[in-house]
């Protein structure tokens, strides 16, 4: 794994753990909002290691996630669709929101 893949990773497992820690003190909306960034990190490094560079807006990102796991089956729908969404438009989850799955 390339370095700054690494990092990107690294980064997305730091802000998962403080998503998972957010709903103990009633913080779930934030919680969301930093589930919602390890995600975006996560896709950075798999951009990273499959083009060797980093693209520099939200749209490039998303975009780019979007094309790379279009049909990879190991690629959940729903963290497909919801990458893929504007952050404004993402609807607050209806089940369980303490839960957040890795």
């Amino acid at each position: 794994m390339k370095p700054q893949s690494a990092a990107f990773l690294e980064k997305a497992q730091a802000l998962l753990g403080e998503a998972e820690t957010m709903p103990k003190v009633d913080l779930n909306s934030a919680a969301g909002r930093t589930a919602y960034l390890a995600g975006f990190h996560a896709a950075q490094a798999l951009i990273f290691e499959t083009h060797r560079r980093a693209f520099k807006s939200h749209s490039g990102v998303r975009s780019e996630f979007a094309r790379l796991v279009k049909d990879d089956a190991r690629v959940d729908h729903e963290l497909r669709v919801s990458l893929a969404m504007p952050t404004s438009s993402k609807r607050l989850p209806t089940t369980n929101p303490t839960r957040v799955q890795r």
